[in-house]
């Protein structure tokens, strides 16, 4: 596959991550879970390399993913 690489902000970034999480409670596909499981640790590694992840924020992506 290629990939494109894009600059994102930090909402857009925590709002993949969130989708993706939800995507991995939901998906029972094996070769689909693949996919999303590779891709959300490729983003939270971004994450985690580039933004100082404090409550506030943490709080922020909580809500995200229970909307």
């Amino acid at each position: 596959m290629n990939k494109i690489l894009v600059e994102v902000s930090v909402g857009e970034l925590l709002d993949k991550l969130s989708i993706l999480e939800i995507k991995r409670e939901k998906v029972k596909d094996p070769n689909s879970l693949k996919f999303i499981n590779d891709e959300h640790d490729i983003l939270k590694k971004q994450l985690e390399k580039n933004i100082k992840f404090d409550q506030k924020l943490n709080d922020l992506f909580k809500l995200l993913k229970d909307i």
